[in-house]
């Protein structure tokens, strides 16, 4: 898309300069040193967003999304368009526990990550079996079939691990029911 189009013009001073410094960066390695570090700007605090934990350097942490996929826990984003009645991996912050009365037993859970969310259901004998981390955790994995209908989309969980030590520093809360 040509800068005219998007209502800019080579005569604003910072363009200029931006373009400027562009062009130079073109040709130079990506990285320099053999552990290149980032920087990721957010409204809020990180770990509200994605799991993190503490690096080795003090004061530094990092994601912990490479170590999830090296265990082949998968994102919401790559579960969205998985078909229906496939086994499923999800890990996630624990965001809202629900148990209405209403619901027979049957628990939900909505999990979060750095690409969405995933709704997770678990059946009265899975809940009795893995009651500790479902109630407990804030990091969770959950093992299951997943469960798609139209724009709806579920992981019927089979298995459940608390992550919860995973992550050094990790803060959250969920709006659990009471």
């Amino acid at each position: 898309m040509r800068l005219t189009e998007l209502g800019l013009t080579l005569q604003d001073l910072a363009l200029r300069q931006l373009v400027q410094l562009t062009g130079q960066l073109i040709g130079l390695p990506r990285h320099l040193s053999q552990h290149p570090g980032a920087f990721v700007l957010t409204q809020g605090p990180l770990s509200r967003l994605v799991p993190i934990e503490n690096a080795a350097m003090p004061q530094r942490s990092v994601i912990l999304r490479p170590k999830l996929a090296q265990q082949a826990w998968n994102t919401a984003a790559e579960l969205h368009d998985l078909p229906s009645g496939r086994l499923a991996r999800a890990c996630g912050i624990v965001t809202v526990r629900q148990q209405p009365e209403t619901a027979k037993g049957v628990m939900s859970v909505s999990l979060e990550d750095e690409t969405g969310s995933v709704q997770v259901i678990v059946w009265p004998k899975v809940k009795l079996k893995f009651r500790v981390p479902l109630l407990r955790s804030r990091l969770i994995a959950v093992k299951g079939t997943w469960q798609r209908k139209g724009e709806v989309r579920n992981l019927i969980a089979e298995q459940v691990e608390d992550l919860t030590a995973m992550p050094g520093g990790l803060v959250t809360a969920s709006r659990d029911f009471q």
